[in-house]
């Protein structure tokens, strides 16, 4: 309800905000650096379809792969030089701009990194961390305690929550210095 597809941010009453290539490295470690995407192995390239279609770029079924993909997995050796972080943003803006469409009913596309970026951009919603972040995974891979019991009526609270949401309560810069030592080097990509 927020998103606008004409700036690819989200309006709050405070300001705007969005999911960046930083946010895809730390929270996925996802390569933002490399190649654009243009245009046993057997098991490995079974693996990353599924994590293509049901994560990464997922559609509405979870269970299909776009073509388009399908080209950048024959050889893995070039597939590994590939900016899979960027296109994974560009997805997710894809897919929040159709969301966005008021005859829309669904969303697709990686929204776990949605969720996360969420929870670490306004903790007034997010779950308690069970765990301090030093384990050398990316962001999102952290313990997050799930609530014990979920309100049939989040959706309302959410729009209430950002409604009257201030300057305050959002954290403009999550990833402070001790975070960013601490994930493995493939999260880092882009920040020089």
């Amino acid at each position: 309800e927020r998103w606008r597809p004409e700036t690819h941010t989200f309006h709050m009453p405070c300001g705007e905000c969005t999911i960046t290539l930083q946010d895809v490295a730390v929270q996925l470690g996802l390569p933002v650096d490399g190649e654009p995407l243009t245009g046993s192995l057997r098991y490995a390239r079974a693996y990353i379809m599924q994590l293509i279609g049901g994560f990464l770029f997922a559609d509405k079924s979870k269970t299909l792969v776009h073509c388009m993909f399908l080209q950048f997995l024959f050889d893995f050796d070039q597939a590994g030089t590939y900016a899979w972080g960027a296109a994974t943003l560009a997805w997710l803006y894809r897919e929040l701009c159709r969301a966005s469409n008021a005859q829309s009913l669904e969303i697709a596309g990686p929204l776990m990194l949605l969720q996360v970026w969420a929870y670490d951009r306004f903790s007034i919603i997010a779950p308690q961390r069970m765990l301090h972040h030093s384990d050398g995974r990316p962001l999102s891979f952290s313990g997050v305690q799930a609530a014990s019991e979920q309100s049939k009526n989040m959706l309302l609270i959410y729009r209430w929550t950002f409604d009257r949401l201030s300057r305050s309560q959002i954290n403009w810069t999550p990833y402070t210095p001790d975070i960013m030592a601490s994930l493995p080097v493939r999260c880092q990509s882009g920040q020089e």
